[in-house]
C-alpha cells in the first residue's frame, strides 16, 4: 500500500490492486497463489505476455474431455448467419480462408463477404454434398 501512495488514484482502487496482487502471487510455503488453492485462476496483465494461450485452451479442452475441432483452410462449412431476423436463425455455406486463433476463423461467404466466426458457430460439410442452407 505504501508503494501506491505516490499514485493519484482512489483508496478503493489502491486496495483492489493490492488484493489482486496478493491473491495472484505464489505463497512461499505452497508455491501456489491463494486463488489457485481455492480452485480459481485469475487473469492479470502479466498473463497477456504469455504466448502459450493456445496450450492453455487445449489443456482446458482436455479437462472437459471434449476433443477440439480443427478446420483447415479451404474446408467447406456451414456458418451461422446473423443477417436473418428469424428466431431460429439460418446456416449459410462458406469456405474457411484463414485461421485467426485456436478457435476463431475467417470464412468467405457469398463470394466476397468475410465473416469472423468461432468454431462453435460452424459445421463442417463435405465439398461434393448438396446440403441446403437450412440444414441443422
Amino acid at each position: 500500500m505504501r508503494t501506491l501512495q505516490s499514485f493519484n488514484i482512489s483508496l478503493n482502487t489502491k486496495l483492489c490492486q493490492f488484493l489482486l496482487t496478493y491473491r495472484t502471487t505464489p505463497h512461499c510455503t505452497s508455491k501456489r497463489p491463494p486463488t489457485e488453492l481455492m480452485g480459481r485462476q485469475l487473469s492479470t496483465r502479466l498473463d497477456l505476455l504469455h504466448p502459450h494461450a493456445s496450450e492453455r485452451i487445449e489443456r482446458k479442452a482436455s479437462e472437459n474431455e471434449k476433443p477440439m475441432k480443427e478446420l483447415d483452410i479451404g474446408d467447406v462449412v456451414l456458418v451461422w448467419d446473423y443477417r436473418q431476423n428469424t428466431k431460429k436463425g439460418i446456416w449459410t455455406r462458406g469456405i474457411v480462408v484463414l485461421k485467426l486463433g485456436p478457435c476463431t476463423y475467417n470464412v468467405q461467404v457469398d463470394g466476397n463477404l468475410i465473416w469472423k466466426r468461432p468454431i462453435d458457430q460452424m459445421r463442417l460439410t463435405s465439398n461434393d454434398s448438396q446440403d441446403n442452407q437450412n440444414e441443422l
